[in-house]
């Protein structure tokens, strides 16, 4: 199965890393985007250098994990729920310890990642997903950090109140959403630019108390931070003016600052290119809608 086959397939049903989503502890993610993703068209998505990099280390947190433990892991099938088909998906691995199932997600992290990590909630949230779907009664989550290269082991068994809240909340997702093509309420503001991208011009609410004095609060903070913003850039040029044409500052051989110059880039000229061959530049123009400007008066 290829990316695109894999990426149709999901709009099936909800798998292990919608889940996390719908229980709002995903960063990633959230419950519209799932909505979005299963009943808008597939596009391939051009893998990310950490999506590359996380799909190829698989192999060796399971090499890491296998080591420590002495087990042995082997492919998971795709695991469909009996009772309700839409509820699906396929663990990372699967192993055996005294004669039972298990589970075993393997996850790469920029830093480690500990327990009680919004990040982490997530992890756990799949785990206990594909032990409801498949019936195992333990399963662990392995981490290989990349800065560090350290390795960790979170071993846990299966929650059935746990699963059965995220069954619930699948299935009310899928019955009162998905199908029924309803989207869910907004949960940041990225989800309101989706929901509302754009203004009807002329119509304006009657602020209540509680909207006026938030208002007024954002304000306060937004002076609080301008004022903050002076003070910086006044230290800042002290310690520029100190420095001049030295790389940074030290203490007792550990660095503490650094004023370096990027690496020099080369842009495309676009308007002079737009000048001197419109035609061509006409051609491959692309226009991009305007967003929403939340602007206090």
């Amino acid at each position: 199965m290829n990316n695109l086959e894999w990426l149709e397939e999901r709009k099936k049903g909800i798998g292990g890393t919608d889940i996390s989503a719908l229980m709002n502890v995903n960063l990633y993610k959230t419950p519209l985007d799932v909505f979005n993703e299963k009943l808008n068209d597939v596009e391939e998505i051009e893998p990310t250098p950490p999506m590359i990099f996380g799909q190829k280390a698989e192999k060796l947190v399971v090499e890491y994990w296998e080591e420590e433990t002495g087990i042995e892991t082997f492919e998971s099938p795709y695991f469909v729920d009996v009772q309700h088909n839409f509820l699906r998906g396929t663990p990372d691995r699967m192993y055996k310890k005294n004669g039972e199932l298990g589970i075993l997600e393997c996850k790469t992290s920029r830093d480690m990642v500990e327990e009680g990590d919004l990040k982490f909630m997530a992890f756990f949230c799949q785990l206990q997903w594909y032990m409801g779907l498949s019936g195992a009664k333990f399963g662990q989550i392995a981490i290989l950090a990349r800065n560090s290269c350290e390795f960790k082991i979170f071993e846990y068994e299966f929650e059935e109140s746990i699963y059965q809240q995220m069954v619930s909340k699948a299935v009310d997702f899928w019955t009162n959403h998905v199908l029924k093509n309803i989207p869910p309420e907004a949960t940041n503001t990225k989800d309101l630019t989706i929901l509302f991208p754009e203004h009807i011009k002329g119509k304006y609410l009657e602020a209540s108390e509680i909207v006026h004095d938030d208002i007024m609060k954002i304000k306060k903070i937004k002076e609080n931070i301008k004022l903050l913003q002076e003070k910086l850039h006044i230290i800042e040029f002290n310690i520029k003016d100190i420095l001049k044409d030295n790389e940074g500052f030290e203490l007792n051989g550990e660095t503490l600052l650094t004023w370096k110059k990027s690496a020099d880039s080369v842009r495309f000229d676009t308007k002079t290119f737009a000048k001197d061959h419109p035609d061509i530049y006409q051609k491959y123009v692309k226009h991009v809608s305007g967003s929403r400007r939340f602007y206090i008066k």
